[in-house]
């Protein structure tokens, strides 16, 4: 009370005089530039507090990015210790299998003894080191299988941890930006209120005549400050409920257990993996319908989904049509909200060539390299893009500019979406008659670079190399002595269908095959390369024909050929040389 008498009190000093002047006008503008003194003090005081918090949002953000840092860093450390030891408790299992079967082979041994004792050991062995890792234990080890969920194990502890604090922090950073706009929205009032006071006091000092004309402007400007600084102070600063964030996480910890590149086949499990992405993005955007995330994530699960079906056996067809019109509307949403997602515009490049729109397509894939111009598979995407729209010609230039962009960056880092692309490129010519002719011509294309790059630093094969004559092909069988022996031939076309196969023997005939050529062997099963039967061989100088073995690493170790249709080529320091084609016959 004390504080609001004295300041009426003093106002009143200052008006009277006015009004015994008989100059009402200037009394009022006194009272407007008083209020305005006023109204200035309560900005600045919100614009303090708004600064404050937006540094808090931001040390906030900041601590969850190191947090996570470092978070992410011992799951990851942890997640190699427990494989390891998940690796050491299974050589446990096997020598246990072992010395139990020599044991009952031949109860009667010398070495029963020592035998024995080595199984106690092995027994207690696996059982300590089975208590020391969760990826052993519930729910992610079956004692009844001996199998662990290592997909499950890894999306839950290094996937949801990692996704939960980016989503955090991301959600902190946008309230600090929230917060920081609103505290210079602040500023901007204040300025309208220096001008208003400026207009005020100008009128204050000047004739009845043109006083009307300053005190209007700086009435204007203080309405307009008043207006703006209320809709900041009463317009809610967003924040991304805590709910919503454990729903986006729970929707990657979903999408990572779901079936990926080169799924053929798609069970109830995988389908149900993907429902459940979808629906805890749904639960998300329900919570918050303006969660960015929310849509990405939903986005990505969709495009996912139908990415998996389009290039499985199932194929395109109406369930992949609205799953990729979902993801193209969801990802649609999410750049609006971020721009500048490079990934984002490259999925939904994508998920527009999957939906038939083309210009869309190359226009969407034009945005995401103008943000990351150094993504080979993006050059890919545009140039099936142009194909399917008929221009060939922007097709093989945007293929030349994709090994070229591959051709500067490692190898063995772009392996991934060379097979990943070499897959969809084989399914795609299946798929799409019209343009089968060209696509199979870009897959030898991609296929030769790749093994070119590998054996001579170039995405163009040598010259000159020499002509392979013939290819002929057999299966090894693991003999007693462990080493690999000849078993039968095998003719193009064939099945395979003996059990003791465990690998298989190529004969290549080649002439005038100059010293220094490099043999190379690459191999597909149902579509996908298999990177354990890849061989870079020299070529013997001088000679006309080689043997090369192809085993995987499991042939030593006495496993069986898996099923299914094989095709090989082999290659002359890049150029194609020959393929063969043949099957392994599921075992009765």
């Amino acid at each position: 009370m004390g504080l609001i008498r004295s300041g009426g009190h003093r106002f009143a000093m200052v008006a009277r005089p006015r009004l015994r002047e008989g100059d009402p006008g200037k009394a009022a503008l006194v009272v407007g530039m008083s209020l305005l003194t006023v109204f200035a003090t309560a900005v600045g005081a919100l614009q303090v507090d708004a600064s404050v918090q937006a540094s808090r949002a931001q040390r906030e953000a900041g601590r969850l990015g190191l947090e996570g840092t470092a978070r992410d860093v011992t799951a990851i450390v942890q997640l190699g210790a427990d494989y390891g030891a998940f690796r050491r408790w299974y050589e446990e299992l096997e020598r246990l299998a072992w010395v139990n079967e020599a044991l009952a082979a031949d109860p009667d041994r010398a070495d029963r003894a020592q035998l024995e004792v080595l199984a106690r050991v092995d027994a207690s062995l696996a059982d300590w080191i089975q208590q020391r890792t969760d990826l052993l234990q519930a729910p992610y080890f079956d004692p009844e299988t001996y199998i662990s969920d290592f997909a499950a194990y890894e999306a839950e502890r290094v996937t949801a941890p990692a996704v939960r604090t980016e989503e955090q922090r991301s959600a902190e950073t946008e309230v600090a930006v929230a917060w920081g706009s609103r505290a210079l929205g602040y500023v901007t009032v204040l300025t309208l209120i220096a001008i208003a006071l400026f207009f005020l006091g100008l009128a204050a000092t000047i004739g009845a005549s043109v006083r009307f004309l300053f005190a209007a402007g700086g009435g204007i400007f203080g309405t307009v400050a008043f207006a703006w600084a209320a809709s900041l102070a009463l317009a809610p600063v967003h924040r991304v409920p805590t709910a919503a964030i454990e729903q986006v996480v729970r929707a990657q910890v979903e999408l990572a257990q779901a079936p990926g590149f080169g799924t053929m086949e798609l069970d109830q499990t995988g389908r149900g993996r993907f429902a459940a992405a979808i629906a805890a993005a749904d639960a998300a955007l329900a919570l918050d319908p303006e969660y960015a995330s929310a849509y990405r994530s939903r986005a990505a699960a969709e495009l996912s989904y139908a990415d998996t079906l389009v290039f499985s056996e199932a194929g395109p067809g109406a369930e992949t049509e609205r799953l990729v019109a979902g993801a193209v509307a969801d990802y649609r949403r999410f750049v609006e909200r971020r721009g500048d997602d490079y990934a984002s515009w490259w999925n939904l490049g994508w998920a527009e060539y999957l939906a038939g729109d083309m210009a869309a397509a190359i226009a969407d894939t034009d945005r995401a390299l103008e943000l990351t111009p150094d993504q080979f598979t993006l050059y890919l995407n545009r140039a099936l893009a142009r194909l399917a729209a008929g221009d060939r010609a922007g097709a093989d230039a945007d293929l030349e500019t994709a090994l070229e962009v591959a051709a500067k960056t490692s190898l063995d880092s772009n392996q991934l979406f060379f097979d990943v692309s070499d897959f969809d490129i084989a399914r795609l010519a299946e798929q799409r008659p019209a343009e089968a002719g060209a696509l199979r011509a870009m897959l030898l294309r991609l296929r030769e670079a790749q093994v070119a790059l590998r054996v001579a630093g170039s995405t163009h094969p040598r010259e000159g190399t020499g002509r392979v004559e013939g290819l002929a092909m057999g299966t090894l069988e693991l003999s007693e002595d462990g080493a690999l022996a000849p078993l039968g031939e095998v003719a193009a076309g064939e099945a395979v269908s003996d059990p003791a196969a465990v690998a298989f023997r190529l004969r290549v005939s080649a002439a005038a095959v100059p010293a220094g050529t490099t043999l190379s062997v690459r191999v597909w099963l149902d579509g996908l390369p298999q990177a354990g039967y890849a061989l870079d061989v020299a070529w013997p100088q001088g000679s006309r024909q080689m043997v090369v073995e192809i085993a995987s690493p499991y042939a030593l170790a006495g496993f069986p050929l898996q099923p299914g249709a094989y095709e090989l080529a082999v290659y002359l320091d890049g150029a194609t040389g020959g393929t063969f084609g043949w099957s392994v016959a599921a075992p009765e």
